[in-house]
């Protein structure tokens, strides 16, 4: 049987990618245009298509959940194989969850971009830092802004799912009972994600309704938008969690390659095929071509069902390949790995850290460049300015970002990230918990080494 590790490789690595996708998607979009509508409607239809596959990967928001799903289920596992109680290896997911979700009110009153908002009466809100820096004034936002909900409310209920699921999954020495959970798992999952996009759009006005009563309703309405608002809410992002869940169990349980690869392929194309059935229906039953269907899918209110099924489809199939060509790999060669993307690696330790802060310093930067390129005046919010048709403008702006980025990460490593967030709840958290988290710690892949060999003796 393969050494299990105590961290899991390719985690780390696609945790990095996957906020490295966020610092570059965000602001090519909503920095550069403001809006998907914008962009849609400046950017050349041929330069669209040549992008399309990256425009595509920004919506795939919902690997920030099954990953969450994924390294929660592990790692609690991992923790109840040491005879850890349950309710002792559960504790950091619970802790960690409920931080995640008092953030996300925070980050998004005081440093959000600005955005289109159905709960606000002018169509849009500004946070404290988006208004400061487009309209030179200093106020708080109202409670509409609290409307635009973002990932991290999706990923702390994720968590508080995922713990649930396993609670109920492993009773009764039922953690042995893996192709009773797997198939429990992957019947919840497709229920979930084939019934999500229904749901949301029976609830979704009742929200709005619960809004605009005012008073204790508002808070009714935050409450219900966090599970069924537009976006990125729990409904649908939850869906992926499950799927994580699944790849956890069948890692930590270091089930053959071969195993995993019939669930994986299995299900990812069971996705593919859904959303290629979907799409065609879809696109049978629009009245203005299938352009205009693709420019819908984009541009979503409710998280389209299509692109569920896409994402969650590429993203299952491609678990096989990594799982084997990283973590079933001798530790010799998971060392080589990991020091090949060291860089990468970096990024992944401090993603709530860089998604909270991304829209400050993109913001900042962004606005120094559509001022400058626009004659020091600053267009109203989704109105289309010279800058945006200005490519030699917006490439500039591209690299400029690019390189803060990764000049800020090379500087903070420098310090052990402290001061970011995942800083604040190792503080927070570090005393109630008997095994201290090393979450800032870049992992030495070499200890598995030294593991295997005391293992031997």
């Amino acid at each position: 049987m393969l050494h299990s590790p105590k961290r899991l490789l390719s985690v780390d690595i696609l945790k990095g990618v996957a906020i490295i996708g966020v610092i570059i998607f965000h602001p090519t979009i909503y920095s550069n245009f403001h809006t998907e509508a914008n962009a849609q409607n400046i950017v050349p239809t041929y330069l669209f298509f040549i992008f399309l596959p990256l425009l595509l990967l920004a919506t795939f928001a919902g690997g920030f959940t099954m990953l969450s799903g994924l390294v929660s289920t592990y790692n609690i596992y991992n923790r109840l194989e040491r005879k850890i109680s349950f309710k002792n290896a559960a504790f950091p997911v619970l802790i960690n969850s409920f931080i995640v979700l008092l953030l996300d009110p925070f980050k998004t009153v005081f440093f959000d971009r600005t955005y289109t908002n159905a709960f606000n009466p002018e169509g849009i809100s500004y946070s404290i830092l988006s208004r400061l820096l487009e309209r030179g004034e200093l106020a708080m936002p109202s409670a509409a802004k609290l409307m635009q909900i973002g990932l991290l409310p999706a990923i702390g209920l994720s968590g508080f799912m995922s713990v649930f699921l396993l609670w109920l999954l492993f009773r009764k020495n039922g953690r042995n009972k893996t192709k009773r959970n797997l198939i429990i798992l992957s019947v919840i999952g497709i229920a979930f994600a084939s019934s999500y996009q229904t749901i949301s759009e029976i609830i979704n006005p009742y929200i709005l309704l619960s809004f605009d009563k005012g008073g204790i309703f508002v808070f009714f309405a935050f409450i219900l938008g966090m599970f069924f608002g537009p976006k990125l809410a729990f409904f649908p992002m939850g869906v992926y969690a499950i799927f994580g869940i699944i790849g956890g169990i069948l890692v930590a349980q270091r089930k053959e390659i071969k195993q995993i690869r019939k669930i994986g392929y299995g299900l990812g194309l069971t996705f593919l095929g859904g959303f290629i059935v979907s799409l065609i229906i879809r696109i049978l039953m629009a009245k203005e071509g299938a352009l205009r269907v693709i420019y819908e899918l984009l541009d979503y209110y409710i998280y389209p069902r299509e692109l569920l099924f896409l994402s969650l489809g590429i993203m299952v199939l491609l678990f096989t390949p990594i799982v084997k060509r990283i973590e079933y790999k001798p530790a010799e060669d998971r060392i080589r790995i990991a020091e090949k993307t060291r860089l990468i690696r970096k990024f992944g330790i401090v993603t709530l850290t860089l998604y909270i802060i991304e829209p400050i310093f993109n913001g900042i930067i962004s606005t120094l460049f559509h001022s400058a390129f626009n004659g020091g005046v600053l267009f109203p919010f989704g109105m289309p300015d010279p800058y945006m048709n200005n490519a030699v403008a917006i490439f500039l702006f591209e690299i400029s970002f690019l390189i803060f980025w990764f000049l800020l990460l090379f500087f903070w490593s420098k310090i052990n990230y402290k001061f970011g967030f995942e800083h604040l709840i190792m503080v927070l958290t570090n005393p109630l918990r008997k095994v201290k988290s090393k979450k800032l710690e870049i992992y030495d892949y070499n200890i598995e080494i030294e593991q295997q060999d005391s293992a031997k003796t």
